[in-house]
Order: structure tokens, then sequence, then C-alpha cells
């Protein structure tokens, strides 16, 4: 297993590579709960720019999990309430609502008349988080998915870890909510209200917030589509540029919607908090993109070690020069038709197809960079909005979101 991408030296396509890769990967990942399990619905979501053979073995790990039997999921409740706690709920969905690897749902209803879900943590789900992620870093590091150094791709993972273990937390997926809860002063986000005396580091219990799914706001008119994207959009870069505090799960099911343009949200176990620095950074960077100010792209770079040998790995840091034709031709190809003065329409796929065609044409470029650890989860963030929006075909403003942050 995991020795694949050696099958290229023994004559084998490409296609026939990723294909055994892909089984490798599906084989290992299903077998398992919690980190390695959920790397992999992660990487799933991003079918349409993976290796074809390997993105049909990663889809299947987005198939929902099986929910454990009730008569189980009633003994956790056991041990986390008492005989008091369960007199507020007279009534318990038995058939669970929705189920993940790490817990599931049942919808529930409250000794004063008021519908909420209850969400149950699976027994286990801590136990093997430290020898997932050690087994999802050897896989990576074998297949050479990430054409990156260890170090790197160990940095991310710890990150990934971090993120895994508030997960496991119920407790803190309460506080997460709480800290989005006072947050936000958008309207049309909707987040539920905790029962806190019920919730515990096993079981939430939340205010139920029904909205449409993403496959019944697909067929919606444009103009509600739209009024959805912009409020997606401009909820992110609240999160990012004013609180600090960043929904990082962009998954579709954790978003539900209506035809006001409202979204809820259902998810708050992956929360990444932004330091003001980081933020700053941040807009920095937009600032000088917009300027196509290459120098203090590549100094902005440097400072977040996005660059080789900017942390202490191995390698020379490569120069302005080295890159800038690249920094040139990403800014065509992406940025500046995402924040174009006219609003951006998701369903348009040049943007795919020419960041597709930039990646082939830049592979030469691939050493000089390296992930950052603490970017990891905003950057999972803004790619999976990309395909959220792009599967609304929702056209946003982006130009003008951006400049409420960066002006």
């Amino acid at each position: 297993m995991l020795g694949s991408v050696g099958a290229l030296a023994r004559g084998q396509s490409r296609d026939q590579v990723w294909q055994a890769v892909g089984e490798d990967w599906y084989r290992t990942l299903s077998e398992m709960k919690g980190a390695a399990m959920k790397f992999g619905q992660m990487v799933s979501q991003y079918a349409d720019v993976l290796p074809a053979p390997l993105a049909e073995q990663l889809q299947k790990l987005q198939r929902d999990a099986q929910p454990i039997p009730f008569e189980e999921a009633r003994g956790i409740l056991d041990e986390v309430w008492g005989e008091v706690q369960w007199l507020r709920l007279p009534w318990v969905d038995p058939q669970a609502m929705a189920c993940a690897s790490i817990g599931q749902v049942h919808a529930a209803r409250l000794d004063d008349e008021r519908d909420v879900v209850v969400k149950i943590r699976h027994r286990g789900v801590t136990d093997d988080i430290d020898s997932d992620i050690a087994m999802l870093g050897r896989m990576l590091k074998l297949s050479r998915v990430m054409p990156v150094d260890a170090k790197a791709i160990d940095e991310v993972l710890a990150e990934v870890a971090d993120r895994l273990r508030e997960e496991t937390d119920y407790c803190i997926e309460l506080a997460n909510l709480q800290a989005l809860r006072a947050s936000n002063d958008d309207p049309a986000v909707r987040l539920p209200e905790p029962v806190i005396d019920l919730c515990s580091d096993r079981c939430l219990v939340l205010e139920r917030v029904d909205a449409a799914s993403l496959e019944e706001a697909k067929s919606w008119p444009q103009a509600e589509r739209d009024r959805l994207g912009d409020t997606l959009m401009r909820w992110t870069f609240d999160q990012v540029f004013r609180h600090g505090v960043l929904h990082a799960d962009p998954h579709p099911g954790n978003f539900g919607f209506y035809r006001d343009g409202g979204i809820a949200v259902y998810d708050f176990g992956c929360v990444k908090r932004i330091a003001p620095e980081m933020a700053a950074q941040m807009r920095d960077f937009l600032r000088a993109a917009d300027r196509r100010d290459w120098s203090a792209i590549h100094q902005l770079l440097i400072e977040l070690h996005a660059l080789r040998g900017t942390a202490g790995d191995r390698g020379k840091t490569p120069a302005l020069a080295d890159l800038q034709a690249l920094y040139q031709r990403v800014h065509e190809a992406i940025y500046g038709s995402l924040f174009a003065e006219q609003s951006y329409d998701f369903s348009d796929p040049a943007v795919l197809e020419r960041s597709r065609a930039l990646a082939t044409r830049s592979i030469k470029h691939v050493a000089d960079f390296r992930p950052v650890r603490d970017m990891a989860f905003v950057m999972r963030t803004l790619s999976g909005k990309y395909w959220l929006l792009r599967a609304l075909g929702a056209r946003v403003d982006l130009r003008s979101i951006i400049d409420r942050h960066t002006a």
C-alpha cells in the first residue's frame, strides 16, 4: 500500500497510477474515524481539480457515515444527563437526521414545545486522532500528492489535528457558536440558540433552524441566488477582517438557505481564530494585489513564511525576479477576474480553466512555496466558498465587499 506513485517507473500511465493511489487512500481512510476520514472528505470536495481517477475514489467518502443505534446513543445521553435533564426532553426522534464520522444529530422537542436538535458524539472518536494524523502524514509523503517538504506537511497536519481535537469537544463547539453569535451583526445570517444547560463535551442541544438545502436553492431564480452569494461572502470577509472568528467548515451541508437572501448555519466544530496581525497581513496582501505591487506581495509572502527557506526549512528563498512573472500570471488568471468592477459570475468556468492551465504552466515553481499553518483553514474556507457559490451559480460583487475592508 501507498507506493503507487512508483508505478510510473514500471510503465503505468498517470491515470493508472492515480487510480491505484485513490484506491489506497479510500481503503485506508474509510477504515478510520476522525482525522484521516475527515481529511479525505475535505479533499474530495475539490474533485474538479484533482486527477479524475483519484477524485472518483475520494468522492465515495462523501457518503454519510452510518449512525449508531438509538439505544447506544441514548446510553451516551444517560451518562451525560441526569433524570432532571431528561425531563426537559419529552420527545427525541430515534431516527438520526444526519450522521458523520464524529457524531450524529436527532430531532427533539423541549418541555416548553420548542423544537431542537440533539448532537451526540460517538464513543472513541478522540482516541485515535494522533495515530490517524501520523498515518495521514505517511500517505501524503509517500504518495507525493502535496509536492512540498515533510516539515511543511507536518505543520499543516498539526493544524488539522488542532481543529479536529476542537471538533470532538462539544464544549468548544458551544463556545465557538457563542463567539459567532456575539460577533455576528448581519441579520441575514441565522445562528441557532443553544440550550446551554443541556450541553456538555459529548452533547449539544440547539434550536432547530429549518431552511432549504443547497440542492433546492440551486433551482431558485438568479436574483435570489445572487442575494445568497452576497450574504455568504459579506459574512465571510466580516469574520476575517472585523471579528477574527471564522467559521471554517464550508461543507454545503453546514448551510441552509432562505429566498430573501438569508442563510442558516448548522455546524460550529471547526472555527479558526484569526489574530489581528494575520488579518492585517491579509489586508495588506489584497491592497498590494490591487496595486500590482509585486515587491510588496513578495515581501508579505516572506513574512508569512510562505516561500521556501523562510521558516527554517531547507533551500534558498527565491528572489522577486524569479517569481514576478508568476505573480503577474496569477493576478491575470484569477485575482483580476474575481475582483473586477462588475459582479463575478461563479457559474463561469473561466477562472477554473485558467487556474488549471496556470498550474500546469507553473509546475516548476511548486517547490518555491510552502503551506502556511495559520492560513490552512482560511484558505480552506475561501476555496470551499468558491465551490459553494459555483454550485449556486451566484453572481457576487466581490469588488465592493473587498473595498469595505481595504479602503
